[in-house]
């Protein structure tokens, strides 16, 4: 069992530490209300952090939404080809080189990456990547997938990020008919 500070709201309740892989879905549900206490009981290890009082309902709907995001949520790191995303750090690398992305086309490739090879259709990334005030009569979807084929794709032989028309989007590391099957960078000479 790891060591705890005094700090630590984990410890303070008598819960030990945990591995994040092998118990999701642990719950700090305290009368401790300040900020701090919030911030500090979620990065020792909590998924949630509920304080007093609180909505029966609210609880059971908070139950529910851990349920549907399954185990994708507690990965530190989504590998597709040769593109890998530290879910903690919330760093990005394409062949080993560090992709410098905004928060907005970070969500959107996170997204993409936890379906991998599956269609991910404009309506998917408006309802999980903006808010409900998104415009779906914006060109935004495309000018972001636009944003990430150039910091992502350019210069690479193999095309992670394809798209479907009229359908949608697919990051995958499959070669295509016509693509070389290596994720090798192209040669300029």
């Amino acid at each position: 069992m790891k060591t705890h500070s005094p700090t630590n709201p984990r410890a303070r309740a008598g819960v030990p530490e945990r591995d994040v892989e092998s118990t999701p879905g642990d719950r700090l549900l305290t009368a401790r209300d300040a900020v701090d206490d919030r911030i500090s009981g979620l990065d020792h290890g909590a998924d949630d952090y509920i304080t007093k009082p609180f909505e029966y309902g609210e609880l059971l709907a908070r139950i529910r939404a851990l349920f549907r995001r399954g185990t994708a949520s507690y990965l530190e790191e989504v590998q597709v080809g040769d593109l890998k995303l530290d879910m903690r750090a919330r760093r990005v690398t394409r062949g080993g080189n560090a992709v410098e992305l905004s928060s907005k086309e970070y969500a959107v490739l996170e997204y993409m990456a936890l379906r991998a090879g599956e269609l991910v259709t404009r309506e998917d990334l408006s309802e999980h990547v903006w808010d409900e005030s998104f415009n779906a009569f914006t060109n935004l979807v495309e000018v972001y997938m636009l944003r990430l084929r150039r910091k992502i794709d350019s210069g690479h032989a193999l095309k992670l990020i394809r798209t479907r028309r009229g359908e949608g989007y697919v990051l995958s590391a499959e070669a295509r008919s016509g693509e070389p099957k290596s994720a090798e960078p192209k040669s300029d000479a």
